[in-house]
Parts: structure tokens; sequence; C-alpha cells
């Protein structure tokens, strides 16, 4: 009753013919729709949630927009430059107005266990559960083949002095040692998600070969999940505790691809990713002003993007959404956005299907956005020299002159967790929808 006002607070108020009580708008909720009417009333409105976060006076209605559309418009818009600088040394021109803004960064809470837990806050070093640590003290002592107790598995290990990376000389024994030391960062993001691996039997310098499926001489209590695909069954690993990272770097594996859908919904990803990279004699210089193009259509269409490299050449964009498009439609959307970007950068940017055409340019390749095609976790180790880290950034990080794609390793990776934590958390919160989708939701 304290609400209630006589006349209505909407600017054009819906024409009832029954008796209407108006009150005066203090909650903002969030709801899915299948659209507009003509009226500008919503179709078949469901509510989701009230928006604690969300103020009535930020309640607009948004006009839609084609990305391109959305481009032209920041043109000549005074945009902040993260840090408040200008552009670092030769750096590359762009059209005026696409400019990198403030970063956002995600976060996260929470200690993790053997198993995945929620990913950790910036700027927190979780500890490992006291038997792992155990076992990691116990893990040096170990003959080249033999039994180790990693908490409730008991698991085979061999060749433990094998050298995978040459100068420096990186063993698996070390591998190993990676992967359960960094299982409370990378677990969340393999978390029922089957997985596709890299196996370098001898090295990576040696030969290698996709593994797809949970081969029969894998232990039982690896979980696994079967899917019917274009191609046959296959019985893919998932990967939900500390010892299955484990066994699969004792089996040669270096570094692990997640599918971009969990098990229980497997044509709809949970994020839209972006994958850059460059064909020489492009440098890293013009993958980061890519980015930037990137993360100013985000910005302008209100979406969250995280960052991080390949721990190869290039970078990557995931775009966390609310899960219901299904791979064709994200995909749909994010050549979309790739296309118009090229439309402002022509000459830097190639779409071409052969590699030897694409010299010199920059490749926004979508077609990673399809039902297991995957990319490096955050955190897994890639075959280059050193054993490079597929590594979260922050945008401002772009600006950085030293910024490199294969710039941490695994032994200097522990420095960077210390002093920033997850920054890829955020990752994890699909709280966006698919802009164009019908199932998008808005707040109002």
């Amino acid at each position: 009753e304290p609400l209630r006002r006589p006349t209505s607070p909407l600017v054009q108020p819906p024409h009832l013919a029954e008796p209407v009580t108006w009150v005066e708008p203090r909650l903002v909720c969030e709801v899915r729709h299948a659209g507009w009417t003509r009226a500008g009333v919503l179709r078949h409105p469901a509510f989701l949630s009230l928006r604690e976060d969300v103020g009535t006076e930020d309640c607009v209605r948004e006009v839609a927009a084609t990305v391109t559309e959305v481009l032209a418009r920041v043109d000549g818009e005074v945009v902040q430059e993260a840090g408040g600088g200008a552009r670092g040394p030769g750096a590359r021109s762009r059209e005026p107005g696409l400019r990198t803004v403030s970063g956002r960064q995600g976060g996260g809470a929470g200690a993790t266990t053997g198993a995945a837990g929620p990913p950790p806050a910036a700027g927190e070093r979780p500890e490992l559960p006291s038997e792992v640590a155990e076992a990691l003290e116990i893990l040096p002592r170990l003959r080249p083949d033999d039994w180790w107790q990693l908490g409730p598995r008991r698991l085979r290990l061999t060749h433990l002095d094998k050298p995978l990376w040459p100068d420096p000389v990186i063993t698996k024994r070390q591998m190993i040692d990676y992967y359960v030391r960094i299982s409370p960062y990378l677990l969340p993001y393999l978390r029922d998600r089957p997985l596709s691996t890299q196996v370098f039997p001898d090295g990576v310098t040696g030969h290698s070969f996709w593994r797809k499926d949970k081969p029969s001489h894998a232990p039982e209590w690896i979980d696994s999940w079967l899917f019917d695909g274009e191609t046959g069954s296959k019985r893919w690993i998932v990967a939900r505790e500390v010892a299955t990272l484990a066994w699969l770097a004792n089996a040669g594996v270096v570094d692990l691809h997640p599918w971009h859908s969990r098990v229980d919904a497997p044509d709809r990803p949970d994020w839209a990713v972006f994958d850059l990279d460059p064909f020489e004699p492009a440098s890293f210089d013009d993958v980061r002003d890519i980015a930037r193009l990137v993360r100013a259509a985000l910005d302008h269409l209100g979406l969250r993007g995280l960052l991080k490299t390949s721990g190869q050449t290039g970078l990557q964009i995931y775009v966390p959404l609310r899960r219901g498009p299904d791979y064709a439609e994200v995909r749909g959307w994010v050549e979309e956005v790739a296309r118009a970007i090229g439309r402002v950068e022509p000459d830097r940017i190639t779409w071409e299907w052969a590699v030897s055409r694409r010299a010199g340019r920059i490749r926004i390749d979508y077609t990673q956005n399809i039902i297991n095609k995957t990319l490096a976790a955050p955190y897994s180790l890639r075959p280059l020299p050193g054993a490079t880290v597929s590594t979260p950034l922050a945008w401002e990080e772009l600006d950085e002159p030293g910024l490199r794609p294969d710039g941490w390793n695994m032994t200097t990776i522990w420095g960077r967790l210390a002093e920033v934590g997850d920054l890829f958390a955020g990752a994890l919160i699909g709280d966006q929808g698919l802009p164009g989708a019908g199932g998008a939701a808005e707040s109002g």
C-alpha cells in the first residue's frame, strides 16, 4: 500500500481493459522471453530472479542492432584507454574510437579439495588437501616405476624420469607434480566436460596423437561419458578429481582440451570463444590490437569477456553464456562479430582456409564453436620449450610491452598465481544472454 500511486510510472503504459493498481517501481527482475510484440509487450515472459545489483534507473529498452551497426556507433566516441594512457610504442593504427576500456576480472571464492570445486578468488593461493600435499612430498622419492597413493586412489606410475621437454630437461615426474599442484585452479574448468587430450609418448619433440576416448586399460574409477556422435559412439574421459590428472600425466598427456559444453547439455555451450592467431610476418602485437577490437565490440554489446594466452602464439577470449543457445547459434554470433571486426581491419584479418594464404594476417577462428572442438584449458601445459602454460590475463595487460603469448611456464606460473590469483573465474559464471537469441534474458 505505501507504494501505491494513481497513475502509471511507465512512459507508454499498456492498454488494459481490467482494473489496474499502479505502484512505484522499486525492484528489478530478470525474465526470459520470446521477443516483443508490436505494442511493446514481452511475449511469453517467465520470471528468473530478482536483480539486486541493478537499479530501476538502469532499465531501458534496448534496440536490436547488428554488430556492424554497434561498431559503427563506437567510431568517434571517447572511450578511456586502459590505464589512462596512450597506446604502446610500435602499435599499429586502427579505426578511431575502437580502443580498450577498463578491464573486468572474474572472481570466485572457496577452497578446493581433491575433487573439482569453485575456482580460487583473485589473490588467493588455495591449500591442497593434506593427503594430496603428503603424496607430493613422497613423489620425488618414488622409484622410476612405482606405486603412488594419491588420496583414496592408488596409481601405478611408470618411467618417471623420462625427459619430456629438452633444454631445460623436464621429466614426467615433474609434469605429474605440476598437474597435481595446479588442480585447485584447473579442475573447475574441466568439471563435467568431456576431455580431449594430446599425448606425447616420447616427449614433446617426438610424435603425438589425440585421444578422445577412455582407453580400455584406464582404471574404473576414472569417470567417463558415452557420446553418440556422427562418427559413432565414444566414451570420453571426464576429469572430476586430482587423481585423474595424475593418471593422464603418467600416460604422457601434455595438454588438456575440455569441451565448451557439459555432459548434461552437450549441445549447449557455456561460453562463446574467439581464437586469435597470427601468421607470419604478423606479430603478437597485431594479435593484441585485434583482441582490443573484440573487447570493444563486447563492451558495446554489454558483454563480459575473459582473456587468456594460448600458451603458444595467440590469445583466446571467452564470453560466458547462460545456457540455452546451441552451438550453431553461438558459432553464428561469433562469426558475425568477427566479420564485423574484419570490415574494420580488412588488411589485417584473414578468412582463408588455406594456411599458405594467411601470411601476414590474423585469423579470428569462429569455427572453434563446434561440438567436441576444443581449446587448451586455462593452466594447461603446452608442448613448447620450457613447458608453457595457457595463462589468464587482465585486459590491462594487453598494454604491457613485455607481454608474450608464451610468457609463463610450469615454473613461473606460481609467482603469478600468488600475485593475481585466478583471473579467469568469471568464465564459470554463465549470467549473459546471447545477443539476438530467442532465449535471451533481460532485466526490467
